[in-house]
């Protein structure tokens, strides 16, 4: 079977990730997209077994269909849970979304999936606890700016935007605690700054971490 290698991209608010991700789509042999199945907003917590994961698959299905028109071929994703994780029969939100993503994706010479998920820093652990070959990118930005950002383009009522803060303490204590763990070598970390100032540059450390081949922007 072919070897498959997961990829969490994830941020915190007005964080640029969404322009990093459209810097590193294209990169050989890799599928790139954004909010497409975003699992850990629509699933409950493990595990899922027999109905409890058809249903699951269902949920995630529909949201499919009505949020993005993308048809999800259910009976492949059963199989692919199967195939992926031969020896498990009480599957993870995680594996959940590794087989629907790879069923979507996942063909000829493309062995790679990245799917960017806002404010989903605090899955990385349980991420890359459950999918083995995983990977997580984190980007961020100056908190200033960031709550700047938040607030001159957010509807919600001043004083919203000062959740912002909070909101990258957060992502900053999840990454420096991930950083003293064991998958401290299955992370990368970007700043929106360092992007802009070098684009290529980042596209090149990407590329490196997913250890895909070099290419120009």
């Amino acid at each position: 079977r072919m070897k498959k290698y997961p990829v969490l991209m994830t941020g915190p608010y007005r964080s640029g990730s969404e322009f990093a991700l459209q810097l590193i789509s294209g990169i050989k042999e890799t599928s790139a997209t954004m909010y497409n199945v975003n699992i850990y907003r629509y699933l409950p917590n493990d595990p899922y077994i027999g109905n409890d994961l058809l249903s699951a698959i269902k949920k995630i299905a529909n949201n499919l269909k009505v949020r993005s028109n993308i048809i999800l071929n259910q009976k492949l994703v059963l199989n692919i849970l199967k195939e992926d994780f031969p020896s498990v029969s009480i599957y993870s939100r995680s594996q959940i979304y590794h087989a629907i993503i790879s069923s979507l994706y996942l063909k000829n010479d493309i062995d790679t999936w990245i799917e960017k998920t806002q404010l989903n820093w605090t899955k990385a652990s349980e991420f890359l606890e459950q999918l083995p070959n995983s990977k997580a990118i984190f980007i961020y930005r100056d908190p200033r700016a960031a709550m700047a950002g938040f607030k001159k383009f957010t509807n919600s009522p001043p004083p919203a935007y000062l959740g912002s803060i909070f909101n990258y303490l957060c992502f900053f204590q999840t990454l420096t605690a991930l950083l003293n763990s064991k998958y401290k070598e299955r992370i990368i970390y970007y700043s929106y700054e360092k992007i802009i100032e070098n684009p290529q540059d980042y596209r090149y450390v990407i590329q490196d971490f997913l250890e895909k081949p070099r290419s120009l922007i």
